[in-house]
């Protein structure tokens, strides 16, 4: 399945590139129907941050994404790097007590807070002393609001920026009256990027998400729950690799990722996976295959090393066709996934400890016989243990697809 999101610039007063507003886009169904705010920042944030990736969306730009009231209050920003972020607060979210206490600590923490659409009302009175960036829209407002705006801007020590700005003589005037950020069809339209998103069983997912809700949640559960699900341990290791965590050590099984992240983080990153549609049947296939070389390459670790290797030849074969899903280049992807050298040197060629075993695998499957007994011989065990891995990973994937 295809994953969408549009991106438009930001400039400043020099009309160089600060940021980029990033906006929900499905054109995998009817655009007409309506969305759920909670569902849209949530696709953006999951297409932005794993399937697209951010460094291709922003190349180290701002990123400017709605926020509504429930996602603010879910503080699901802590997944994403506060050097990138910019939390742009709706115009329709209702200031409590709550709220403010959220964007408190959204300053605290770093993050740089917009108010999007911005109409004063004395409500906001609060939030002004918190936010960085009030957004005007030049298309409903009158010059004398815009000069107002600029006026209580300057009050509190505010940035304005000047969105859906059409014309040279607006962008003008903006710059004039001391706007710092402009935005809109005057400079450019917002540019649909797409990528591919990877299907989340809902098996997995609702088993996935029971044990998250349990009093005292069971990490061993929720890895062997993730692990066999590829798309979810590709999003779970592109978060984790955040600049937002600040982790520097190589990721080596899906339970020390969990385990790094920590439960309530695991909780946030889990709401915002929620997939509406399956992939088609040639993903599903590709993911049977992975799985299928994933539990073979694991039962063969644990048959020649111990549990600990073992893991790490699972996520050999877990992410072995995720080039191929995903559309983009491997080593461009392995990049972007904070797993071990050994891991990542494996997948793309190169000699080293795992590659014996990962190669018999990929003869196993294709029916290179020559290539089986010479790699059976290198690692000193009978074709019929490598025999006897294929058929129960067939079983074991088999069970995993099932839905």
């Amino acid at each position: 399945m295809k994953s969408y999101v549009a991106r438009q610039p930001i400039f400043n007063r020099n009309k160089e590139v600060y940021g980029y507003e990033l906006l929900y886009r499905d054109l995998n169904s009817d655009t007409s129907k309506n969305f759920d705010g909670d569902d849209a920042t949530s696709e953006v944030l999951a297409n932005t941050f794993s399937n697209i990736g951010v460094r291709n969306i922003t190349q180290g730009k701002k990123a400017f994404i709605n926020f509504t009231s429930n996602l603010l209050e879910k503080e699901v920003h802590s997944l994403f790097d506060n050097n990138i972020l910019v939390i742009e607060i709706l115009e329709d979210v209702k200031i409590t007590e709550k709220i403010i206490k959220t964007c408190l600590n959204l300053k605290n923490e770093n993050y740089i807070i917009a108010l999007d659409d911005f109409v004063f009302d004395s409500s906001y009175k609060p939030l002004l002393k918190i936010a960085d960036i009030i957004k005007v829209d030049f298309l409903i407002t009158s010059k004398d609001e815009r000069e107002n705006l600029v006026e209580i801007a300057n009050d509190y020590n505010i940035r304005l920026l000047a969105e859906k700005v059409e014309t040279k003589e607006e962008f003008q005037e903006a710059k004039k009256m001391g706007y710092s950020y402009f935005q809109g069809y005057f400079f450019k339209k917002p540019e649909i990027l797409k990528g591919n998103d990877l299907p989340v069983y809902p098996t997995n997912y609702f088993q996935g998400l029971n044990e998250l809700n349990k009093t005292n949640p069971d990490f061993d559960k929720i890895a062997e729950i993730i692990k066999q699900d590829m798309s979810l341990s590709y999003k779970l290791l592109s978060i984790i690799n955040s600049a937002a965590f600040g982790f520097n050590q190589e990721i080596e099984s899906i339970k020390q990722a969990l385990v790094l992240l920590g439960i309530e983080e695991v909780k946030k990153w889990f709401d915002l996976v929620v997939i509406k549609e399956l992939a088609d049947d040639k993903p599903k296939e590709l993911i049977r295959e992975s799985l299928i070389r994933a539990r073979m390459c694991e039962l063969l670790g644990q048959e020649i090393y111990n549990d600990f290797k073992s893991s790490k030849l699972f996520m050999i074969g877990i992410f072995s066709m995720i080039d191929v899903l995903m559309g983009r280049e491997l080593q461009n992807l392995l990049k972007e996934l904070p797993i071990a050298k050994d891991v990542k040197e494996t997948l793309l060629g190169k000699e080293g400890e795992f590659n014996d075993i990962y190669k018999v695998v990929l003869a196993y499957e294709s029916g290179d016989w020559d290539k089986v007994n010479h790699f059976t011989n290198k690692l000193n065990i009978s074709k019929n243990i490598v025999r006897s891995c294929f058929l129960i990973a067939i079983d074991w994937t088999k069970e995993v697809m099932e839905t």
